[in-house]
């Protein structure tokens, strides 16, 4: 991620992540020492566990 306001969703600057077809999901955040793998075996895919994961992780954070 290089521009964290745009995306609209929580994270750092240098992020990045990756979807999967069965809503498998992982987020990479080096500025706060953090990685999160999420799988299921969800089809259709949809956006709301990425979404849902994301924001509990990033939530649960304590600077």
């Amino acid at each position: 991620t290089t521009d964290v306001a745009a995306t609209g969703m929580l994270g750092s600057k240098g992020d990045y992540f990756w979807s999967g077809y069965f809503c498998t999901y992982y987020i990479v955040d080096p500025k706060e020492n953090l990685i999160t793998v999420f799988m299921s075996q969800r089809f259709p895919y949809t956006d709301f566990y990425r979404e849902k994961m994301r924001q509990l992780v990033y939530q649960a954070i304590i600077d």
